[in-house]
């Protein structure tokens, strides 16, 4: 089906985003950079994707492989830097909680398109879907502006 191919090139870009943000991380030794630059990336590509009129199958598909890329390589990059935080003998316990936060947000964004629509705040799902690259640009302004790379601690210890 046209969903399920579609589906397949967002996962195809999370498959080519988590490794090439780990590089970008090890290249730049840094999160703040890799961090600002995908979720930038995300959100441009699903305003692309809210703002085209184009039916043009490969833009569309381009935009969708996009977001698969930076989304995924920018929730890759959260497990990290988590893991990079705390002692080591509470990994699982960080994955799980950085997991947790992640579906909590994830079914919270799919909700508010939808609530908006019924709201009668956008005209269309279009419309305020806008406000998933909205938020997108938001975290990259705070992660640009509150991460501080000389409060990153050097390697996890035992405690």
């Amino acid at each position: 089906t046209k969903a399920g191919q579609l589906g397949s090139l967002m996962w195809i870009g999370g498959a080519l985003g988590a490794p090439a943000i780990a590089l970008l991380h090890m290249r730049m030794n840094s999160y703040k950079y890799p961090t600002i630059i995908y979720a930038l990336g995300a959100a441009a590509c699903i305003l692309g994707l809210c703002l085209t009129t184009n039916d043009s199958e490969i833009i569309s598909a381009g935009l969708i492989l996009g977001t698969g890329f930076f989304g995924a390589g920018a929730t890759t990059l959260g497990f990290g830097y988590a893991m990079q935080l705390c002692a080591i003998n509470l990994a699982g316990t960080v994955t799980a909680f950085i997991n947790f936060m992640l579906f909590i947000i994830s079914g919270v964004m799919m909700v508010i398109p939808g609530k908006l629509v019924d709201a009668g705040i956008g005209e269309t799902l279009s419309t305020t879907l806008l406000v998933l690259p909205t938020s997108l640009a938001i975290t990259a302004i705070a992660v640009a502006v509150l991460y501080r790379e000389d409060m990153f601690p050097n390697d996890a210890t035992e405690s």
